[in-house]
């Protein structure tokens, strides 16, 4: 997920933007420390796609063009 949210995927995007609740929490912590690890993220390792995170799938995203 995330090498698909790094290169722009659009579906990719949209199903951690819209409703990540379907992915267990053990994906979404490591989503997020990928993220982190990416320098887009600076929130909590928590597994809650907040704020924080959306501004990093959206950062990603932007870097993919």
């Amino acid at each position: 997920m995330f090498k698909a949210l790094q290169g722009g995927d659009e579906r990719a995007y949209k199903a951690m933007t819209t409703n990540s609740q379907p992915w267990n929490k053990d994906f979404r912590i490591e989503l997020q420390q990928r993220l982190k690890e990416a320098g887009v993220f600076d929130g909590p390792i928590d597994d809650e796609f907040g704020a924080s995170t959306q501004r990093a799938l959206t950062t990603l995203k932007q870097r993919a063009k």
